[in-house]
């Protein structure tokens, strides 16, 4: 295994990100900046702007109407807010949005660097941060203005302070891993699950340490987490008639997901908004908030799965294969392409580049655990992934913030292929050289 100083190892990933900012940026400019953009990235850019002018986190479709809304967890949009806010007249170009996206897009990989390093070694860390710097699966979402690129931005930090806290465990580190455990958690409502498939089993079977000791790390990192999270749940509280905690959107999503459009036919396993138009219809009007909305279309749709629940497994299936890129798959192209108003050349290099990323990532999950190295980090975000599918559709959105953990777990594949190659190089050099 590689050393993890820093001698020889600063400057070339300083290099490596910059790179990761050049193809960040070359793909805004050349791809996306003169594509109208709507759905989610509309929500986005224009609720920063009316956040920005006082007007409040309100649905930017209501008109003219100051219409309270918990649509998306803050973060991205809290990260768009601050251009806004300092813009003339909070106006934001869609160029401009895209550029600061691409700021938390490159600082992604800079963390998986750092990581790969913790993971397994220098050499690991500056493979992962070429990978991070190339692969469209981490860069895409930047120039899409989508919350994606802050959901992998905080999925690679739980990650770097997972394994530094692991290498060299302290109060500070386990801090610090709450506190980005609580930043994940705002950028996607799935990632709050970091809490429970990282930082409480990696507390808990922490080395050399009492169980005294690690309950109390436990505790003020779990405080720690919350404090992050907490003024986003208090801001809630008073401006639903349901309680709201991190977003008011799974019911949307679990309508648009549950319908007989969904569990047969050519959109097994993926979303109709046609679907969704006629479930939320009976819940129009002023009558409702977003909150009443949500909790009324989760009901109808966990009742639409229990009135059809011999087809779930097939549907679940569809699902898995979806996100897995290896049932439909050509009409995931097109659907993202529809969707997101994503760039050919961009999606096809997304759709096949997944593909050899993936194996190396399960062979570089089997290297790991021959060394012994702990997985459960890397691993947790592909189950988060998984949940999120199952209870919902599959879209290639909802894989983003996995792709750090399947970038790192690649690093250490092509590493060890590598040195194992070159041992063998080296052996059989040597055998000539005795030969002869």
């Amino acid at each position: 295994m590689s050393g993890r100083g820093s001698r020889g190892f600063a400057w070339p990933l300083a290099a490596i990100v910059l790179l990761g900012a050049v193809v960040r940026i070359v793909f805004a400019l050349t791809q996306q900046q003169h594509v109208p953009l709507g759905g989610d990235a509309y929500v986005y850019t224009a609720g920063a702007k009316a956040l920005a002018s006082g007007r409040g986190w309100i649905d930017p479709y209501g008109g003219f109407r100051t219409i309270p809304t918990a649509s998306h967890p803050p973060l991205y949009m809290v990260w768009l807010w601050i251009p806004a806010f300092f813009a003339d007249g909070h106006f934001v170009s869609q160029l401009a949005n895209m550029l600061w996206s691409c700021i938390p897009g490159t600082a992604t990989v800079l963390l998986c660097g750092l990581a790969g390093r913790e993971i397994a070694g220098r050499t690991t860390g500056l493979v992962a941060a070429a990978l991070a710097a190339v692969y469209p699966g981490l860069w895409v979402y930047d120039g899409l203005l989508l919350s994606e690129t802050t959901a992998v931005f905080a999925a690679a930090g739980v990650i770097l302070f997972a394994y530094r806290y692991r290498n060299r465990p302290s109060l500070a580190r386990a801090v610090w891993l709450g506190a980005w455990c609580g930043l994940a958690t705002l950028a996607r409502s799935e990632l709050a699950l970091t809490f429970v498939l990282v930082l409480l089993p990696l507390l808990v079977l922490t080395k050399d340490r009492e169980w005294k000791v690690r309950v109390s790390w436990l505790v003020v990192a779990g405080v720690v987490g919350w404090l992050v999270v907490s003024p986003w749940l208090v801001f809630n509280a008073g401006r639903f008639h349901q309680t709201v905690f991190l977003s008011t959107s799974a019911g949307r999503t679990m309508a648009a997901a549950n319908c007989p459009a969904t569990y047969k036919g050519p959109l097994l396993g993926f979303k109709s908004y046609a679907c969704l138009n006629d479930a939320t219809k009976p819940y129009a009007g002023r009558r409702y908030d977003d909150s009443d909305r949500d909790k009324l279309l989760r009901g109808d749709s966990f009742q639409f799965m229990k009135d059809h629940w011999g087809q779930l497994p097939q549907v679940f299936a569809a699902r898995v294969g979806r996100i897995l890129d290896v049932y439909q798959p050509r009409q995931e192209i097109r659907l993202n392409g529809y969707y997101h108003v994503q760039g050919r050349v961009a999606t096809e290099l997304q759709f096949w580049l997944f593909y050899p990323v993936a194996v190396l990532a399960v062979v570089g999950a089997f290297v790991l655990r021959r060394r012994r190295t702990l997985l459960f980090p890397l691993l947790a975000f592909p189950v988060m992934t998984l949940i999120s599918v199952l209870s919902t559709f599959a879209q290639w959105r909802y894989r983003a913030a996995s792709e750090p953990a399947l970038v790192l777990l690649a690093a250490v594949a092509i590493t060890y292929l590598y040195e194992r190659f070159a041992r063998t190089r080296s052996t059989a050099a040597q055998s000539n050289l005795t030969a002869e």
